[in-house]
């Protein structure tokens, strides 16, 4: 400090953290719970307040080990596992459940298998998802309902019902187009005399003619 200069201790809820030639303390950092902030060590006459985040939040601006803005870790949805848990410094990553398996709230660490209605003894009432399990039941009735609502037997069937409407319309149509050409074949040879034979027919009523 200068000769001469007169100091005081700074006043509750102020600090200066080195000498300096200022007038007056600095205000203390106000850890704001809406943003998510905490208090990790309170403020004092030579140091600030440090802030950290409150639970189920992680630090998106840390400086020197204090946080100046907290978000809240990401929610798994349904159909995802927590792969990796959020902290205080890093978000909660998660993952979608890999075929045959579910999750129904995305808070498990992992995802559960469908059950296994074969195994037993069961038929398969309703498939599994991503979000539900598969529902077994003692009646087949179900095991059918399945198979006929299967998208891929569905898909299957209608491709084979058109194939055969179009060769059965294109056989009816070959039929008609040959029965077509029979009777046009039986008319011509009705309606058309041999060349020549109406000539024939002249001279022999001529020859017949008396004299």
């Amino acid at each position: 400090m200068k000769e001469g200069t007169f100091c005081i201790p700074c006043d509750p809820g102020t600090y200066i953290t080195h000498k300096h030639v200022l007038k007056k303390c600095l205000p203390c950092k106000v850890c704001d719970t809406e943003f998510g902030l905490v208090t990790r060590r309170e403020c004092s006459s030579t140091s600030n307040t440090m802030c950290g985040c409150s639970p189920g939040y992680f630090c998106i601006d840390m400086k020197d080990d204090d946080c100046e803005l907290c978000a809240p870790h990401q929610v798994c949805n349904p159909g995802q596992y927590v792969k990796s848990k959020g902290t205080e410094r890093k978000n909660t990553i998660c993952e979608n459940c890999q075929a045959g398996t579910f999750s129904m709230n995305g808070t498990l660490n992992f995802c559960l298998p469908w059950t296994n209605c074969t195994a037993q003894g069961l038929y398969k009432e309703r498939p599994g998802t991503a979000i539900t399990d598969a529902r077994c039941s003692q009646d087949s009735h179900y095991q059918n309902i399945y198979f006929f609502s299967n998208p891929v037997i569905i898909s299957i069937s209608i491709f084979f019902i058109i194939m055969t409407i179009i060769l059965i319309l294109r056989c009816r149509k070959k039929n008609t187009q040959d029965r077509g050409k029979q009777k046009h074949k039986e008319g011509g040879a009705v309606g058309t005399l041999p060349q020549g034979s109406e000539f024939r027919g002249s001279d022999q009523n001529r020859n017949s003619l008396p004299l």
